[in-house]
């Protein structure tokens, strides 16, 4: 899968004695955090509730006056149970902070379109000529002068010398990385 891109590849350098101590290591790592991650796509962690619990937690400090006792709030979210469980969390922490707020929950396909970017309005955001394209073409070019780029960064990953008379694609480490960072293989470099 996509997800163990960087894992074969810095195996495949191992196996021709091409990684430095910080690539052993990053593919000790890598392993690791696979092994506790595999089978677990679209789950929401453990992270993940405390990272929407801290949220909550932030917005409610931020903005009393929506979070003020007796208000009502009405939270929606996609059919994804991934998401609904996001909700749920976060709410909850709304509540331990303030129990008198009035939560209603609503998981539906009836709000997939606007959660999920696809109306009028999210096109202009979204589309081709959205705000978010635009934004998108910065972060790709503020990724290609990033360290992970660099060749000193590779060189600490992998014996270079080493490394140039093997037949292993130096392209599917970094497109690894870029997997591990964007969340697919191919953004350009």
């Amino acid at each position: 899968s996509d997800y163990t891109t960087p894992i074969v590849t810095l195996e495949q350098a191992d196996k021709a004695n091409a990684l430095s101590a910080v690539g052993k290591d990053a593919l000790r790592r890598l392993k690791a955090i696979y092994k506790e991650a595999s089978g677990r796509g679209e789950d929401l962690t453990t992270k993940g509730i405390m990272q929407h619990r801290g949220i909550a937690e932030r917005m409610y400090g931020s903005f009393p006056e929506v979070f003020a006792p007796g208000k009502e709030i009405s939270a929606r979210s996609s059919v994804v149970l991934r998401c609904a469980m996001s909700m749920a969390a976060f709410g909850d922490r709304l509540k331990e902070l303030n129990p008198k707020l009035k939560i209603t929950y609503e998981s539906s396909r009836k709000y997939m379109p606007y959660l999920t970017g696809r109306t009028k309005e999210a096109d202009k955001f979204c589309g081709e000529d959205g705000a978010w394209r635009a934004s998108a073409k910065l972060l790709r070019l503020d990724y290609r002068r990033s360290t992970l780029c660099r060749p000193t960064v590779f060189r600490q990953i992998v014996d270079e010398a080493i490394y140039r008379h093997q037949i292993i694609n130096v392209a599917n480490v970094l497109g690894g990385f870029r997997l591990a960072k964007y969340g697919h293989r191919h953004s350009p470099l």
